[in-house]
């Protein structure tokens, strides 16, 4: 069955001592044969194609910094315009190195939400400007039918926008889902390379509204148990005496739903 659509599936894998990995698989579903889409290159780790272009574009210079620049070179060189243009030129300069750089910034990009049970999980990767993008599946390689007999996977790609984070003490910071999407609609279902997919929910930023962030060394004493009790997996074989957060976290707080950052 031939669909439109960008789908990019994040596994998410524990290995060892707690080490936090992602295996990111691009998948570019598009029309055509199933022979062509069986071409597609699935095997890129912590890399997303660079032909892909999120929903929100991508960033070019500003507007400002163009019109500066062409202020400058449109004047003569000697006049009092061209002194004005400069200035104008350097006040722009100034208040964009002047501006506050945003949180996510220090923050790392890739963090996920799972038990360490079952084939499931969740894994967001945050960009500096507070765009998201993610990807849920959960295997059940058992459930088989007519027409597939490699099993069943309820899959949900998204992407969106988080505000500005506001801190609220020395290591909590909170910021609100300000847009999200998604590719697959809930409960619908097609059959591809002998998997039925099932459309499903962006499982950890399902219902969300508030998303608290932990930083790394956030006392654990202080941190809610509903957080706690998802993240508690991605340490505590490595050092479980922990008594501070080895990670940022981030805490979906309408579903009490906790995601580990990468070390």
């Amino acid at each position: 069955m031939s669909k439109k659509t960008l789908a990019l599936i994040i596994i998410i894998n524990l290995i060892s001592v707690g080490l936090l990995t992602f295996s990111i698989v691009v998948f570019v579903k598009y029309g055509g044969s199933d022979s062509d889409k069986s071409s597609v290159d699935t095997t890129s780790e912590y890399a997303i194609s660079d032909d892909f272009t999120p929903p929100w574009g991508r960033a070019d210079e500003s507007e400002s910094e163009l019109t500066a620049a062409a202020t400058v070179e449109a004047v003569p060189e000697g006049t009092a315009a061209t002194e004005e243009a400069l200035k104008e030129a350097d006040s722009e300069e100034t208040i964009e190195a002047t501006a506050e750089k945003s949180f996510f910034v220090d923050m790392p990009d890739n963090y996920a939400f799972s038990s360490g049970a079952g084939g499931w999980g969740t894994g967001v990767t945050i960009n500096d400007d507070g765009t998201f993008v993610g990807s849920y599946h959960d295997s059940d390689m058992g459930v088989t039918g007519d027409g597939y007999p490699n099993g069943t996977m309820s899959i949900c790609n998204f992407w969106g926008e988080l505000t500005e984070p506001v801190k609220i003490n020395d290591y909590t910071y909170s910021c609100h889902i300000k847009s999200i999407d998604q590719t697959e609609t809930e409960g619908e279902e097609w059959i591809e390379d002998g998997v039925r997919y099932v459309g499903s929910i962006p499982y950890g930023f399902d219902n969300a509204d508030e998303i608290l962030i932990y930083t790394k060394g956030a006392p654990i004493s202080e941190l809610p148990e509903e957080f706690m009790v998802w993240v508690r997996t991605w340490y505590y074989y490595d050092n479980p005496d922990a008594t501070e957060l080895p990670f940022y976290g981030l805490y979906n707080v309408n579903q009490a739903e906790g995601f580990a950052g990468e070390r």
